[in-house]
């Protein structure tokens, strides 16, 4: 399989691949358990409930929505859609941990009342008990994300699987390194990555699943049109 590293673009889909509520993963786990109790909310926002404890990937959605609270938050960029102070406020508890870059840190230092961690590609850190490497994330084709404004995506490992969250970016050649299992893939054609790039990123994570995001639904559709049989896209109908 060839890898092209081109450019094009994303912004809106939801999908709910497990109920709120249901039992998280505990112990070493298989892609499609962990798969399974993700809950993405709109936009880019998604939930991990695993071994008691509560992850969220830029969590947005309206603070009425009830929500478990969270034991660890990461942010992947400072846009309004991903690091919403609300959102968070609705959902933190005395011991929460905030991973953010430091764009959205600013916005959450009054809200959060803690310390927020500033997240450093490459650098693997334990929170929460839980294993999380940032990785880049940005556009060089769009001002939106610039390399300097110090975004990125996020490997989660869980039980043994790793979740990647895209975070908003481009089919940049840092990411030829990063392998997941189950991928959280955000895209939009000519904004950031595009339908193509998406299943390309896809095949070289060495994704089993694939969870879209941040996109139109027909895109996800197209996604799931390009990688099957051999990597499962889950969607909501």
């Amino acid at each position: 399989m060839g890898r092209s590293w081109s450019c094009a673009g994303g912004l809106f889909v939801a999908a709910v691949i497990a109920a709120p509520g249901a039992p998280g993963v505990a112990g070493t786990s298989t892609p499609k358990d962990v798969a399974g109790h993700i809950s993405v909310q709109g936009g880019a926002s998604a939930r991990v409930e695993v071994d008691g404890k509560t992850v969220y990937f830029d969590p947005f959605f309206d603070e009425k929505t009830p929500a478990p609270a969270a034991d660890l938050i990461l942010i992947t960029h400072g846009h309004d859609r991903h690091c919403s102070p609300a959102t968070i406020a609705h959902i933190l508890k005395p011991e929460t941990t905030i991973v953010a870059p430091e764009g959205c840190a600013r916005t959450l230092r009054e809200t959060a009342k803690r310390p927020i961690t500033t997240p450093v590609p490459g650098k693997i850190t334990q929170f929460a008990g839980l294993t999380v490497e940032p990785v880049p994330a940005y556009t060089p084709q769009h001002p939106d994300h610039p390399r300097e404004a110090g975004g990125v995506g996020y490997v989660l490992t869980i039980g043994g699987v790793r979740v990647y969250h895209s975070g908003s970016t481009a089919l940049v050649p840092e990411l030829k390194e990063v392998r997941a299992d189950v991928a959280l893939l955000a895209f939009w054609e000519g904004y950031i990555l595009g339908t193509q790039d998406a299943a390309e990123l896809a095949r070289s994570l060495g994704a089993k699943f694939v969870i879209p995001i941040h996109c139109k639904p027909e895109e996800a559709v197209k996604l799931r049109d390009a990688l099957q049989p051999s990597i499962r896209v889950l969607i909501k109908e």
